[in-house]
Formats: C-alpha cells, sequence, structure tokens
C-alpha cells in the first residue's frame, strides 16, 4: 500500500496511506464545491429580489400623458427651452446653456452667458438668447447672444438696435390666435399660522378659450417657469425642484416648499389641442 508522510500537531512525522490521502482531499474539495454552490445561490436569489423590488418609483415618471426629465446634478430653475425633444432640445438654466440629441438621456452644456437667459427666439436665420426678465417675469427682452446652429455654438449678438428694442417674447403663456391659449397661473400664498407671513403655493397650469377657464390636465405640483410648444404641438413646461409636501400642524394642512431635485422639463406624450 503507498503511503505518505503527514505533520502531527505535536509536529512530528507520520505516514499515512495515499488511498487515506485521497479520500480526505476528495471530502475537502466536495466540501468546497458544496460552498461555492451555495454562494452562488446566495447571489442569484438576492439579484432577483432586487429586480423585483428596485425600490420606490417617482409616480411623476409614470404618467400616461407627461414625460418627466430632470437636467442631472443641476439644480436650479428651467428658465427659457427651444426645440424639440425628438431632434434636439435647447435649454438654458439661467446662465447655462444645455443641449440634448438623445431624448433627454444625455446633456451638454455648450454654453455660460453669465447672465440669466429669459428666453429664446429665432429671427430669420439667428437664434437669439434673451437676458431680460420683465412683467413679474412673464416675458424675455434684450437679445444678447446669438446662434446660427441651433443653439450649439454661441457669440455676442450684433444687435438691429430696432429688434433690441422691441422684440418682447412671452415666457409663461402659448397662444394660439387672440382667444385661446394656455397659461402658467399662480396660486396666491396662504397664511403660515405657526411661524407667521405666508406660504407658497405651487402654480396651475390653464387652458383658457375666449375668455373662459376650462379643464385641463396637469397634475404635478411646482413652480413652474416657462412654457413652449414645438412645431409639433408638444407642450414643454420649465420647472424648479421645489416638492410642496403636505404636513399636518395644529389640525391645519399645509403645503410646505422644499427643494427636493434637480430642475425639471415637463413634455407632453402627445400633441396638445387648442
Amino acid at each position: 500500500m503507498a503511503m505518505g508522510l503527514y505533520l502531527r500537531q505535536d509536529h512530528t512525522v507520520g505516514l499515512i496511506s495515499r488511498s487515506v490521502e485521497k479520500t480526505q482531499l476528495f471530502s475537502y474539495n466536495c466540501r468546497m464545491i458544496n460552498k461555492l454552490a451555495v454562494a452562488v445561490l446566495f447571489v442569484l436569489f438576492f439579484g432577483a429580489c432586487s429586480k423585483d423590488n428596485p425600490g420606490p418609483v417617482d409616480p411623476e415618471m409614470t404618467d400616461e400623458h407627461w414625460i418627466k426629465i430632470n437636467l442631472p446634478d443641476h439644480w436650479g430653475r428651467i428658465t427659457a427651452i427651444y426645440g424639440n425633444i425628438e431632434d434636439t432640445l435647447l435649454i438654458a438654466r439661467m446662465d447655462e446653456l444645455f443641449i440634448t440629441t438623445d431624448q433627454g438621456a444625455s446633456w451638454q452644456m455648450v454654453y455660460d452667458a453669465g447672465v440669466g437667459i429669459a428666453g429664446f427666439y429665432k429671427h430669420q436665420k439667428e437664434l437669439l438668447a434673451l437676458n431680460g426678465f420683465i412683467n413679474g417675469e412673464q416675458e424675455a427682452i434684450h437679445p444678447t447672444y446669438s446662434s446660427v446652429d441651433n443653439g450649439r455654438t454661441w457669440q455676442k449678438w450684433k444687435y438691429d438696435v430696432k429688434v433690441y428694442d422691441e422684440l418682447r417674447v412671452e415666457r409663461k403663456i402659448v397662444r394660439k390666435g387672440s382667444d385661446s391659449y394656455y397659461a402658467i397661473v399662480p396660486q396666491e400664498p396662504i397664511p403660515d399660522e405657526v411661524h407667521g407671513g405666508t406660504l407658497r403655493q405651487p402654480d396651475r397650469l390653464v387652458k383658457v378659450v375666449n375668455g373662459s377657464e376650462l379643464s385641463f390636465y396637469f397634475p404635478f405640483e411646482r413652480t413652474l417657469q416657462y412654457l413652449y410648444m414645438d412645431a409639433n404641438d408638444r407642450m414643454y413646461v420649465g420647472a424648479d425642484g421645489t416638492r410642496f409636501e403636505w404636513q399636518q400642524v395644529d389640525a391645519n394642512t399645509r403645503r410646505y416648499p422644499s427643494y427636493g431635485e434637480p430642475a425639471i422639463i415637463y413634455i407632453s406624450r402627445k400633441p396638445i389641442k387648442f
């Protein structure tokens, strides 16, 4: 019978048969394989669980009528919008201009204007960026920068004095003729009965036809900054990340604005009818 050497716990050398040695080695390998199999099953089980339970889903992301897109890692507010989501969409986050060409999956910052951009306007072959907010931020004035490639590159505008002085862009209304339009309407603040002062309320998005306000589905309670309609009649609503969260205070329910996420664009999934 083949024999082998082994080391005792008292450090003396003994003999062990090869058959015993093989049996012990086989038993050791079986134990290791069992442990590995258990580890693999553990990973597969909990991996499947994590896929089945990915965590809470933002209900705003699953709305049937509106697409929600955040500007990743960029807080603040969307102050101007131009283009369309199916091709090239240009937005301003105050002084920073961003473009997406992949439906919001990624964004490229293309220009830092150094001043807040209040709106865009296509004048002949130039896209103009306006930097003046007037009438409670309802309108944009003063074109200051221009682009000849739909917003990819910018330069100081060699302005026409008449255009500079007279151009007005409505920021919170989109019109179809003189009697039909959609508009961002602020709500009156309510008294803060606990701390004094007032509490801001979310803005409303309304439809008006011949002076009458009609029902319009826009379920999001946000501070809305800019309203835009593309050439295909899809609507874009620029907002900031302000969340209006319900809190119960002394039997009175109040909404408390709190900044919760990066700047937001809501886009209608289908054309909006006037």
